[in-house]
């Protein structure tokens, strides 16, 4: 298995969060919801996953999170849409990348230091918030210090410019979504399993294993970040039925 069995043979579903392409992974690649429903048996593996995961299984996909419900009938709780953009969390709430959850609460702090200091000043755009300190350059140290201190607790990128610190929302792609689900409960403090086919999942195959995870490729063989390879989605599908029934992903089978 060269290295891509870094965790052992076996990867306990108890310690483990699964995170799953659609289209080519889970249903064959296809145009539209209405000719790719996917099978009743595999709606129900997922529903069985995600009661045997503890709800830590999520699908990533390049679709909307409406058309993820239609094609799956449902049975994924958690839902990356449009490569991130859109995400259902495990506590159903449906949040928009394009507008970070926590930009606006990032802006009224920012608002709350201008206001303390004169002369500094704060806009805020669709996707980020900037604030300006050209006219009270005694006041950098502390601008770009709160600005950093913002940028890690919200996971918002940090950008400097001439005597301005702007937070921006982040690139999204589906590495960033999985890190995302990470971060939060039922997913953190597990090791992530990602399973894909496309070029659009090595990104996460890069995230997972930062994390020290295992990202699977499905499909022929390809350079490719991922740690192991099932050769076709039929054989995924058993690996997967496989690891619900054992309590346990069977790594060593990986090729």
């Amino acid at each position: 298995m060269s290295r891509k069995a870094s965790a052992g043979v076996t990867l306990p579903i108890d310690r483990a969060a699964l995170f799953l392409d659609l289209d080519g992974t889970l249903v064959p690649g296809g145009s539209s919801p209405a000719r790719d429903v996917a099978e009743d048996s595999v709606a129900r593996l997922l529903l069985d996953l995600t009661g045997r995961l503890c709800g830590r299984l999520a699908v990533v996909s390049r679709r909307s999170v409406a058309d993820v419900d239609a094609i799956l009938l449902g049975a994924a709780r958690c839902v990356a849409g449009r490569h991130g953009r859109q995400r259902r969390r495990a506590d159903g709430l449906l949040v928009s990348w394009d507008l970070h959850p926590r930009l606006a609460e990032a802006a009224a702090v920012m608002q709350a230091f201008a206001r303390a200091q004169r002369r500094l000043r704060v806009e805020r755009k669709r996707c980020s918030v900037e604030i300006a300190y050209g006219d009270v350059p005694r006041a950098e140290a502390a601008v770009i210090e709160m600005a950093r201190r913002l940028a890690s607790q919200s996971e918002l990128e940090l950008h400097l410019g001439d005597h301005v610190a702007a937070l921006r929302t982040p690139r999204v792609d589906k590495g960033a979504a999985v890190r995302a689900y990470m971060h939060e409960a039922p997913f953190q403090g597990f090791t992530p399993l990602y399973l894909g086919d496309g070029a659009p999942d090595e990104l996460a195959f890069e995230e997972v294993r930062r994390r020290c995870g295992i990202g699977i490729l499905v499909g022929p063989p390809r350079e490719t970040r991922a740690l192991g390879r099932i050769a076709q989605r039929e054989e995924m599908l058993r690996w997967l039925a496989q690891a619900q029934a054992a309590g346990a992903f069977a790594l060593k089978d990986l090729q």
